[in-house]
């Protein structure tokens, strides 16, 4: 196991450093813009390396990365509506950054420098990104710290780790954004892809994309992959009443007990014989395949065209703040919240 920190780039509030991690071939890259995942590479069925994440190139294009390629997402990934919600009767207020409501708390914790250090064990490397959000952040009530660990394990595995802790009660709904595809990040569209997701049912948009409140049984329909198949084998099904538009960004009720650590997603790509298992304790899974970054210049020059990858957000569901009903996001003062999320990859024999 090799970890080497780097200078990734420098602006007016000084260097931000990067992170290479390599094991037995298995190299993942982190940096402090956004404690962000910048790349994966995983040597595919055939020897060669692939790297299996898509992303930006350079610190400047990563501070202003409204995608979020490979960031983590706070105080509140996903949206709420009417971008506000209650404490006690207190009303807090949003900033209303999309049609009917807020979507990942506006200037989110993906644009922001993190704090960074890191050590080692026989087994596996550990990068820490610490940052602090102060009461009244983006809207929301307490002083909140956060830390996400990184663990590289030696079974070519990225553990996630999420601690927060607040001084006052508050909602927080911390998530990676990385965008994976199995053949690398500049094969092209990612709908060949076999997937499997352990949920029955999504919790409804309506024609903005905002969340009705409703969880809906997807038997049948283009968001049941309860079997593995190919993406596109789904297009044909139908997408209403879960969405109006016929693509997949919607949050999936995952088929498990709350705070239960289990196997909620897998990915895998025949082309390359990679494949890849998504273990969390979050209740929920938005499940995304980046619709909207078709066209947009990637690193080394790469256009990403429609549906270049999947984005397996681990998180609670949108607007638990305003949904009693739904597993809550609310933290108590002082006391400190951990959950996790794995992306476990393997070759397919």
């Amino acid at each position: 196991m090799q970890i080497e920190k780097k200078i990734f780039g420098q602006d007016d509030n000084g260097i931000v450093y990067k992170y290479l991690i390599e094991n037995n071939g298995f190299k993942v890259e982190l940096c402090e813009c956004g404690a962000s995942i910048l790349s994966i590479v995983m040597k595919d069925g055939y020897g060669s390396e692939r790297d299996v994440v898509l992303g930006l190139e350079g610190l400047e294009a990563y501070k202003r990365n409204w995608p979020a390629f490979g960031s983590v997402i706070g105080r509140y990934a996903n949206r709420i509506k009417k971008a506000s919600f209650k404490i006690d009767d207190k009303k807090y207020n949003l900033k209303k950054n999309i049609i009917g409501g807020c979507i990942h708390s506006g200037y989110g914790y993906h644009y922001r420098k993190w704090s960074s250090s890191y050590y080692e064990d026989s087994d596996n490397v550990y990068v820490i990104f610490e940052l602090f959000s102060e009461d009244g952040d983006q809207g929301f009530p307490g002083n909140l710290q956060v830390k996400v660990e990184y663990i590289v394990t030696n079974n070519n595995t990225l553990s996630i780790n999420y601690y927060y802790i607040s001084d006052k009660k508050t909602p927080v709904n911390l998530t990676n954004h990385c965008y994976f595809n199995l053949e690398g990040y500049e094969s092209g569209s990612v709908l060949e892809h076999y997937l499997m997701i352990d949920s029955k049912a999504v919790t409804q948009f309506d024609k903005n994309l905002m969340p009705t409140g409703k969880i809906l049984d997807i038997e049948g329909s283009a968001f049941d992959f309860n079997k593995k198949k190919q993406i596109k084998e789904n297009l044909d099904k139908t997408f209403k009443p879960y969405c109006y538009d016929k693509e997949y960004d919607i949050n999936y009720v995952l088929n498990k007990e709350l705070e239960e650590f289990s196997l909620v997603a897998n990915l895998e790509s025949y082309v390359s014989k990679i494949g890849m298992n998504v273990y969390t304790n979050m209740p929920g899974m938005q499940f995304y395949t980046a619709n909207a970054i078709g066209g947009m210049k990637g690193k080394n020059g790469v256009v990403y065209e429609k549906n270049p990858a999947v984005c397996f957000e681990t998180q609670f569901y949108p607007d638990a703040v305003n949904v009693k009903e739904f597993p809550s996001p609310f933290i108590e003062a002082n006391i400190e919240v951990h959950k996790r999320t794995d992306y476990e990859f393997y070759i397919i024999n």
